[in-house]
């Protein structure tokens, strides 16, 4: 069964209970919330490229962020320190 973001997103039934049209030709999807025109499309293969490169972007930044923010608080003593308990 075929499953698309929208029904994910809205729920099934707001095809059928909130006044929502779909154009087949231009694949927009239209209706109205909170007295406000919502209008959704599809991005494009470009758009789409793009946006996976930020997010993946998003993701190394924070991963590395979280490396270095372990190695920084997992250090209790320095290595100097270390050094000398290992000599002694």
């Amino acid at each position: 069964m075929p499953v698309e973001a929208t029904h994910v997103f809205l729920g099934r039934p707001w095809q059928y209970d909130r006044k929502i049209l779909h154009d087949d030709l231009t694949n927009k999807i239209s209706f109205h919330f909170q007295g406000h025109k919502v209008i959704t499309k599809s991005l494009s293969p470009k758009e789409v490229n793009e946006d996976q490169l930020k997010m993946k972007q998003k993701r190394d930044n924070e991963k590395k962020r979280e490396k270095h923010n372990v190695i920084k608080t997992s250090l209790l003593i320095s290595p100097k320190e270390i050094k000398k308990v290992m000599i002694a």
